[in-house]
C-alpha cells in the first residue's frame, strides 16, 4: 500500500485486510481505538478542497496572542497579522507586546504595511449602562463560573465584573457611548487596525444579543470609525 492508503488506515477511514495498525497503543481497526486516535490525528486529503473559498490572494491568516511575548515576536518575525486577546485585566499593560510584534517586524525587514494589529475582547452592549450589566452578568458569570470549576478559578462577583466594565477594565460594556470611548482609548493605546467583540459571553436570549448587535452596527462602529480615520 501506498503513503494515502496508509494514511487512511491510520485516520480509520480504511480497515487493515491484514495485521494491526497502532498508535500510541490504539488499535484503529476498534471504536475505541479510533475515537482515541482521532482525537490527536488530523487528516486532509489532497484531493478534497477546503471550502469556503476566500477571495484575498494571499489568503489573509491572523496569529492570535494571548500576552506570551514570545508569541508576539514570532508573529512579528513572520510577517503576519497579530490578534491579541484581552479577556483580563487593564487594557494598556498588552501594549508592550504589541510593540515586541512591531519590532521583531520591522527588525526581520517586513512590509510596514503587512504588519496589522487586531484586538479581541468580549462585550455588551444595551441602550443604556445599568441595562448592559444587570442583562449581561448572570450570564457571564454562570459560564465563568463553569470555567472556573474545571480550572480551579474561584466564582465571579459582581465587584470583579463591575471592575471588569470600568472605564480601564477589559470589558467592552455599556451603553453605546461608553462602549465608544473605550475603544477610542484602546486605539489611542495600541493603533489598532481591527478590533473584535465577541458579544454575550453565555447564552443570552437571542433578542437581546441582536439589539446589541444593531446598536454596535449603528451607533458604535460608525462613531469609531469616523473617529479613527480622522487621527
Amino acid at each position: 500500500a501506498g503513503n494515502r492508503t496508509l494514511m487512511r488506515v491510520l485516520a480509520g477511514l480504511l480497515r487493515p485486510t491484514t495485521g494491526q495498525a497502532l498508535i500510541d497503543g490504539h488499535d484503529v481497526a476498534t471504536r475505541a481505538g479510533r475515537h482515541a486516535v482521532q482525537n490527536s490525528l488530523g487528516y486532509l486529503p489532497q484531493d478534497l478542497g477546503v471550502y469556503p473559498r476566500s477571495q484575498q490572494q494571499p489568503l489573509p491568516v491572523w496569529v492570535a496572542v494571548g500576552g506570551s511575548p514570545e508569541s508576539a515576536a514570532r508573529t512579528g518575525q513572520l510577517g503576519l497579522p497579530m490578534a491579541l486577546a484581552i479577556i483580563g485585566g487593564q487594557p494598556e499593560r498588552f501594549a508592550p507586546f504589541i510593540a515586541i510584534y512591531r519590532d521583531s517586524a520591522r527588525e526581520a525587514g517586513h512590509d510596514p504595511s503587512l504588519i496589522k494589529v487586531g484586538i479581541n475582547s468580549h462585550g455588551y452592549i444595551a441602550d443604556t449602562s445599568q441595562q448592559a450589566a444587570d442583562e449581561h452578568y448572570p450570564y457571564m458569570a454562570a459560564v465563568m463560573d463553569k470555567i472556573g470549576r474545571e480550572r480551579g478559578w474561584p466564582p465571579m462577583t459582581r465587584g470583579q465584573f463591575e471592575a471588569g466594565r470600568s472605564p480601564r477594565g477589559h470589558l467592552l460594556l455599556g451603553s453605546p457611548q461608553e462602549v465608544i470611548d473605550k475603544m477610542l482609548f484602546e486605539h489611542g493605546v495600541f493603533q489598532y487596525d481591527r478590533f473584535l467583540i465577541q458579544f454575550s459571553v453565555g447564552t443570552m436570549p437571542h433578542d437581546k444579543v441582536m439589539h446589541c448587535i444593531e446598536l454596535y452596527g449603528t451607533k458604535v462602529a460608525p462613531a469609531v470609525r469616523k473617529e479613527t480615520a480622522a487621527a
